[in-house]
């Protein structure tokens, strides 16, 4: 049984978080040269980082590591528990929020989709249909199925390795 946890945010922000008038995130890669950020985050719902509407060209993973929380997805809010994993598509407006102000610990990772474009074949058969598809605005991969384990283990992967580019690529063609 997990012990409760007790927690109060302190106003540091973890990530600095920089948009554009039309609310596009300008996304801080970890590495400039790069085009990926991650990060092992946290939420009760009361930081400064919650209910920020963004979108950007990147992909967006999120992976619930503990406890329960939510993201909002062009209008549609997805509760997300401990395992769950979610496939944000790229251009989509979305927010994280804290359910009831519960404490939950997420990796989260935001990809340019060109780390994956390698060959013509690969563009068209694999990423056009999925980033292009105006009805993919997420997937949502529910704790208990092996996509999301992979999905879990991968994102694990790409936190422990955030300043490598070829294991983070290898991971994304992985979940991909």
């Amino acid at each position: 049984m997990e012990e409760d946890v007790v927690y109060e945010y302190d106003g540091e922000l973890l990530v600095e978080f920089k948009q554009r008038d039309d609310s596009s995130e300008i996304v801080q890669y970890n590495c400039p040269s790069f085009p990926c950020f991650s990060f092992p985050g946290f939420l009760t719902g009361i930081e400064p980082w919650v209910r920020n509407a963004h979108w950007h060209e990147d992909i967006e993973i999120l992976t619930v590591k503990k406890g329960t929380m939510a993201y909002n997805v062009n209008g549609k809010l997805i509760e997300l528990n401990k395992g769950d994993s979610l496939f944000v598509n790229s251009r989509n407006l979305h927010y994280s929020d804290g359910i009831n102000l519960q404490y939950a610990e997420y990796y989260i990772f935001v990809a340019h989709p060109r780390i994956l474009s390698s060959v013509n074949v690969v563009d068209r058969d694999f990423l056009l249909p999925v980033l292009t598809d105006t009805n993919c605005e997420y997937i949502l991969f529910k704790n208990g199925t092996q996509a999301a384990a992979e999905i879990y283990t991968q994102s694990q992967n790409i936190i422990d390795n955030h300043e490598n580019p070829l294991e983070i690529t290898r991971s994304l063609f992985n979940i991909w």
